[in-house]
């Protein structure tokens, strides 16, 4: 019995490991769902004409030394539902983004829906893809890539 009672244990701890695995799997499945659904949601919405809250910010591209400018405005439509918007402006070419903004502990989470009337860019999204987070900590709005990560190599500051 006292040989078998380490095995128990292995079995015991791979089983709650394998759980937790899974669970956590489950959990993102969920939510890509989730992202997919808003982004339907918003791929019809008309914008409103004056958007809420707006945040700008530049990244350089260190190989060109030219600047892209992204902004990203967030307004909350009749429904309730919240839609973004993200212009990416540079020399080299610019787009608009509709988005899907949904509120996570401290984050602002930009979900592609669809390109703006006529815009196609050089980037491959598809509903439900996260494209960025627009992190508030301490007063402060800190960017955190998450599509648009492949479309543009170098830092990211506020501009403002």
């Amino acid at each position: 019995m006292k040989k078998k009672l380490p095995i128990i244990a292995i079995i015991a701890a791979l089983a709650v490991c394998i759980f937790i695995v899974t669970s956590e799997f489950g959990d993102k499945k969920e939510k890509a769902k989730q992202y997919e659904s808003l982004a339907a949601s918003v791929s019809d919405e008309a914008l409103p004409e004056a958007m809420g809250k707006t945040y700008e910010f530049i990244q350089t591209n260190p190989e060109s030394g030219l600047a892209v400018i992204y902004t990203f405005e967030i307004s909350e439509t009749d429904d309730g539902t919240r839609i973004g918007r993200i212009i990416a402006d540079s020399s080299a070419e610019s787009y608009e983004i509709i988005c899907a903004v949904l509120r996570e502990e401290d984050a602002e989470v930009f979900i592609f829906g669809r390109y703006a009337e006529g815009e196609l860019s050089g980037a491959d999204f598809s509903a439900g893809d996260v494209l960025a987070r627009l992190h508030f900590k301490d007063g402060r709005v800190i960017p955190e890539w998450v599509g648009l990560r492949d479309v543009t190599s170098g830092d990211v500051v506020a501009n403002f």
